[in-house]
C-alpha cells in the first residue's frame, strides 16, 4: 500500500515516540469543558434520581388513598344499609325500602328523607306553615297533597299524614290541631 506524500511516513512508524504531540495550552479548555459537562450530566442524573423517587413516592401516597377512599366508601354503604334497615323495622307498615332507594339528600319540608322507587330523588320544595287563613287553606292542602303522593313511602298511614300537617300548622290551627290530637279525636285516626 502506497501512503500519499503529503502524510508523513512517520507517523506510521512503530515508534510510539513519533506519534504527535498535543499542546498541552490547546488541551486545557477542552478538557475543562468536558470536566463540566461531565458535571452537568453528573447533576441531572441526581436531578432525574430524586424526580423518580418522587413520583414512586406520589404513586403510594395515591394507592393509600384509593384504599382509604374504599375503605370509606365500604363503611358508609353497610351504614347506610344499616340506616335502611332500622327505618324498615321503625315502619313495618310502610313497603319496605331497599339501600338503594334511601335519599341522603334532605328532603325539605318530609319528616324523613326518603323517595319512591321510581326517582329517588325527589326534592319539594319547604311547606310553609299554615296559621289558618282561610285564603291560604286550598294551596296548604294541594302542597301536604304533594308531598303525601310523591314521598308515599313517608307516610304509611292517615296517622302519619295528619302527624305531619299539625306541625306544619302556627297559630290558631295549630292550637286546635294540637288539642285535637291531644284528646285522640276520630279525625287524627
Amino acid at each position: 500500500m502506497s501512503v500519499p506524500a503529503f502524510v508523513s511516513s512517520s507517523l506510521f512508524s512503530s515508534d510510539s515516540t513519533n506519534w504527535p504531540t498535543m499542546d498541552s495550552a490547546g488541551s486545557d479548555p477542552f478538557c475543562a469543558a468536558l470536566q463540566k459537562q461531565e458535571e452537568r450530566i453528573s447533576h441531572y442524573e441526581g436531578q432525574l434520581t430524586l424526580i423518580v423517587a418522587g413520583f414512586r413516592a406520589l404513586g403510594e401516597r395515591q394507592q393509600g388513598f384509593q384504599s382509604d377512599i374504599g375503605s370509606q366508601v365500604n363503611t358508609l354503604s353497610s351504614r347506610i344499609e344499616h340506616l335502611a334497615t332500622q327505618l324498615n323495622s321503625l315502619f313495618p307498615a310502610a313497603a319496605p325500602m331497599p339501600a338503594e332507594s334511601v335519599s341522603l339528600s334532605v328532603s325539605l319540608g318530609a319528616p324523613m328523607a326518603t323517595a319512591a322507587a321510581a326517582s329517588p330523588f325527589i326534592h319539594l320544595a319547604r311547606l310553609e306553615r299554615f296559621s289558618g287563613e282561610s285564603e291560604k287553606c286550598r294551596p296548604f292542602l294541594i302542597q301536604c297533597g304533594l308531598h303525601f303522593e310523591l314521598l308515599a313511602a313517608s307516610f304509611p298511614s292517615e296517622r302519619s299524614k295528619v302527624a305531619f300537617i299539625i306541625t306544619h300548622l302556627s297559630g290558631r290551627a295549630e292550637a286546635w290541631a294540637t288539642a285535637e290530637w291531644s284528646r285522640n279525636s276520630p279525625g287524627c285516626q
